[in-house]
């Protein structure tokens, strides 16, 4: 008994598999070398140093990353004051090529405290 496969499902699969092995190839990132890493530990611990020093930023709320200088910010902040404030004070850090906002602000509703 021979059993023969439609020709568009042999289309269909090797489009799905095609697919598969194109978005894993594209959510990879490149590789660091030792340098590089360490560049980024350095660049991640002097923004939240600044990010700490800045009295009107609560940076406990406030994510860093960096990947190949490349800093990423993310958690939740008062207000676009301060979602504004830490792009800049990150984006002044030396090393860093640029900085991606992935911080949000907590609606709060009508009762939301206000800033002093």
């Amino acid at each position: 008994m021979s059993y023969s496969i439609p020709m568009r499902h042999l289309i269909r699969i090797f489009i799905g598999i095609l697919a598969a092995f194109l978005l894993a190839s594209c959510s990879s990132q490149p590789p660091r070398d030792a340098q590089t890493m360490a560049s980024d530990r350095l660049i991640e611990q002097t923004v939240r140093q600044r990010l700490k020093a800045h009295p009107g930023i609560y940076e406990r709320h406030i994510e860093v990353n960096a990947y190949n200088g490349v800093v990423t910010l993310s958690g939740l902040v008062f207000d676009g004051t301060d979602m504004g404030d830490a792009v800049r004070i990150a984006s002044e850090v030396p090393g860093v090529k640029s900085v991606a906002n992935d911080m949000e602000i907590p609606d709060m509703g009508p009762d939301r405290p206000r800033r002093r």
